[in-house]
């Protein structure tokens, strides 16, 4: 039992960082983190994929060649070496979800004797669970936040700073449509002063979201802001003014030409997107305003 418990661990881990070596490989590691984390996930994976493979290696190994006469094993698993443990559990945080940290965590803790170890020894299920999440992971495609994490999210819509943001309205007043939904929402935040923003051109790229407190002819064009990974995501969104909005759906990515005007909705004065175009497009490669 023991041993394909030791199997099943291992099969689990070595499908978190292949799963994650996919993501690098088909360009999809920026659906979950930010980009500059991109090599040390890669750096991250291939030391899991190494480590789970020799110890299962090992473990096989040791299973064949045990002397069958001994009916109680030592108990050899890499679970009780701490320096293992503490070695794979910074890998599975750097490279994976909250899900699947504390998946993972479920399978890894090592607290020997303790309830939950012995539910683990006693229980398959743990494992399967997490080897059946990775093994549908690799085989279906990645998605990006949407509109149901930022209706979750949306106390914190627009509370973004863009520190990493390099753009200034001051440096490039002549053409304001190299500005990202992020860049203009950084400068309104610093900025009250509406005017200032009125007339400016705009081309932007984002997903639609229909708050319920607007009225019907109006929407957001948003995108997420990440410094991390999605767990630390931010929904940003500038508001667009477009009479036949019900021709969009939420989540459905567009392209939004127009420029900014000061309306009146729901009592206060904002700046809205009178659209000159409005185009369906494509996801971009990077969902994520950096």
């Amino acid at each position: 039992m023991k041993f394909f418990k030791k199997l099943l661990n291992y099969t689990s881990l070595i499908l978190i960082g292949v799963y994650t070596l996919k993501l690098y490989i088909d360009g999809k590691l920026n659906f979950y983190i930010h980009p500059r984390y991109f090599d040390l996930s890669l750096f991250a994976s291939i030391v899991l994929i190494t480590v789970s493979l020799l110890w299962l290696v090992n473990t096989i190994f040791k299973y064949l060649t045990r002397d069958k006469s001994i009916k109680d094993q030592p108990n050899d698993s890499f679970i009780d070496n701490k320096f293992i443990f503490i070695l794979i559990i910074p890998i599975i945080g750097i490279i994976t979800p909250l899900g699947f940290i504390i998946a993972a965590i479920f399978v890894l803790i090592p607290w020997k004797n303790s309830k939950l170890d012995k539910f683990i020894d006693n229980n398959f299920l743990v494992s399967v669970v997490l080897i059946g999440i990775f093994t549908f992971s690799i085989f279906t495609a990645p998605k990006t936040l949407s509109t149901k994490t930022l209706e979750q999210r949306i106390n914190n819509l627009n509370s973004f700073s863009g520190l990493n943001t390099r753009k200034s309205i001051d440096i490039f007043q002549l053409d304001s449509t190299q500005f990202s939904i992020g860049d203009w929402t950084r400068e309104i935040n610093m900025d009250g002063n509406l005017s200032k923003f009125e007339g400016k051109e705009v081309d932007l790229i984002g997903f639609v979201f229909k708050p319920s407190d607007l009225p019907s002819e109006y929407f957001l064009i948003s995108r997420f802001a990440i410094s991390c990974c999605v767990l630390d995501a931010t929904p940003i969104g500038l508001t667009v003014k477009y009479e036949t909005s019900d021709l969009y759906e939420s989540d459905d990515w567009i392209q939004v030409k127009g420029k900014f005007q000061i309306e009146n909705i729901n009592g206060k004065e904002k700046l809205v997107i009178i659209p000159s175009s409005i185009e369906k497009t494509e996801i971009p490669n990077n969902p994520y305003i950096g």
